[in-house]
């Protein structure tokens, strides 16, 4: 069997999946960041929009941080983040974005604990995550 498809079977059965809110419009981007993380062992969701976003929360689904593109449309990522934070302070949102004049609107805003410039690689979208929610498995302090 190939290494790589060892590594992203390699997440115990036992292990409550991180939910993950994946808001992208990119379709392929959104797509193939999407099928990485449930490879990996993560519970994704996925919404095109921020008002799609909002309507996870509004439905009671608990997410356990959001992924973000800033650039979605008339709402962007940063109204997303201000949201959140207002409504659901204890999930992190990590913003991403490949234009770099997004940047300042995204260090305004201090809900905002990570920002990921695009092009990104998946593993490490996935290595923030895994830096920013501990699992719910996890033991001890």
């Amino acid at each position: 069997m190939h290494p790589v498809y060892n590594e992203l079977n390699s997440s115990p059965a036992s292990q409550k999946p991180t939910v993950l809110l994946l808001v992208e419009n990119e379709v392929l981007i959104r797509r193939g960041t999407a099928r990485y993380l449930r490879l990996r062992g993560f519970e994704v969701l996925e919404a095109t929009s921020v008002d799609e976003a909002e309507g996870f929360f509004t439905a009671g689904v608990a997410i356990d941080i959001v992924f973000s593109d800033i650039k979605l449309g008339p709402r962007d990522g940063v109204e997303l983040a201000r949201w959140i934070g207002s409504h659901f302070s204890q999930v992190p949102v990590i913003l991403t974005s490949g234009v770099p004049s997004a940047l300042p609107a995204a260090e305004d805003c201090s809900h905002i604990v990570e920002f990921i410039e695009k092009p990104y690689s998946p593993l490490a979208v996935e290595q923030r995550i895994q830096a920013l929610v501990p699992r719910r498995d996890a033991v001890g302090p």
